[in-house]
Parts: structure tokens; C-alpha cells; sequence
């Protein structure tokens, strides 16, 4: 990859708090910040949430068309429903 292009990926990352960078002389060096110092969008969450439940439900529609037997489809609908669940409770709390 190109430098001019590497430094306008790693000033995009940093102006969007995904990346820090300390100089060093004549070099940036670039780290990822710890989780408490970084932001939380939650209507980025939230996009995710629903994009997750969405391809877990296609999932479990393609699985279901092509996978015989009872009990798998029962399996991916649990693995539905706790995944769900997992990903409303780390938005809610």
C-alpha cells in the first residue's frame, strides 16, 4: 500500500477515536486505545444489533432449507434466540 494512502487511512482512524498516535522522533506511532477511552455510538450499536439478528435469521432460513432433521433447526433457533438476547443485554447494560 502506498504511504500517502497508509496516512490518510491511519488520520481517518484517528479523528474517529479508533486509533491513537504518539510521535517518536520522526515516526507516528499508532496504537488502539484501551475501552475505557474510547467512544460508544449507540446508534452504531444499535445498527449492529439489528445486522447481526438479521444474519442470524437468513442463517437459520438458508440452514433450514437444506439441513434435514428436526432437532438441528430447533438448535438454530435457540442459538437464535440466546444470541439475541446476548447482543439486546450488552446494548441495554
Amino acid at each position: 500500500m502506498a504511504s500517502n494512502l497508509l496516512t490518510c487511512h491511519l488520520r481517518l482512524l484517528r479523528e474517529g477515536s479508533l486509533v491513537i498516535g504518539t510521535r517518536r522522533g520522526r515516526r507516528v506511532e499508532y496504537r488502539i486505545p484501551h475501552l475505557s477511552s474510547a467512544k460508544w455510538d449507540p446508534n452504531l450499536t444499535i445498527a449492529f444489533v439489528i445486522a447481526g439478528a438479521i444474519g442470524l435469521f437468513a442463517g437459520a432460513r438458508i440452514t433450514s432449507r437444506w439441513v434435514p432433521g428436526v432437532r438441528v433447526k430447533q438448535g438454530f433457533g435457540v442459538l437464535i434466540v440466546i444470541a439475541t438476547a446476548c447482543k439486546l443485554a450488552v446494548v441495554l447494560f
